[in-house]
Formats: C-alpha cells, sequence, structure tokens
C-alpha cells in the first residue's frame, strides 16, 4: 500500500481513539522515534510494520526495555517466518496468540 493511502487508511481506523482517548499518532523513522522517545511508558506497542526478523527483534526488546504493559502485533505465521522467529526468540513462551495476533502482557 503506498504510504499516504496507509496513512489515510490508519486515521481512518484511529479516528474515534484518537478523538476520545489518550492515543496519538505518530508519524516518525522507527530508530529515531525509539532513540529520542522520552515520553511515559506506553501502555500497550503495537507491532506490525517491516515483517524481516531483523527489524522485528529490536523493536519487541525496545517495548520491554520501555516497561510497556502489553506488547503485541500482528502476521505471527508461517508467511511471515521472521516475525514468528522475532517473536519467540525475545518472548520464548511468553506469548498468547489468536490467529496471526500476538502478544504478552
Amino acid at each position: 500500500m503506498p504510504a499516504d493511502d496507509h496513512e489515510r487508511f490508519t486515521l481512518r481506523c484511529l479516528r474515534g481513539v484518537v478523538k476520545t482517548s489518550r492515543v496519538r499518532i505518530i508519524k516518525s523513522d522507527i530508530s529515531q522515534f525509539q532513540a529520542e522517545y522520552q515520553g511515559q511508558t506506553p501502555a500497550l506497542v503495537f507491532i506490525d510494520a517491516d515483517h524481516q526478523y531483523e527489524s522485528v527483534k529490536p523493536d519487541i526488546e525496545w517495548a520491554l526495555r520501555i516497561g510497556s504493559g502489553v506488547i503485541c502485533g500482528h502476521d505471527y505465521s508461517d508467511q511471515w517466518p521472521g516475525v514468528k522467529k522475532a517473536v519467540n526468540d525475545v518472548l520464548g513462551k511468553e506469548i498468547m496468540t489468536t490467529e496471526s495476533l500476538w502478544w504478552t502482557i
């Protein structure tokens, strides 16, 4: 999906929670965001971007390091072996899954 379409789709899907809750959409390079983040510990980190092991693993490790209450993501399936391997390598048996969604608390 082209980046502009993805941004519009995300804004449309999250419009309600952005308006009524403490949800904020941040458009940023992930490495820059993680290096500069100084806000409150996020209650939830949802990982669903680059599906390569080398990208997913550090995202999970960052969420653990900052103490996020829930770490979750999408595409935990044989179709995306990088996602599955990163989740298993970092979190081991600490995960729960439903179809291709995964999470740990």
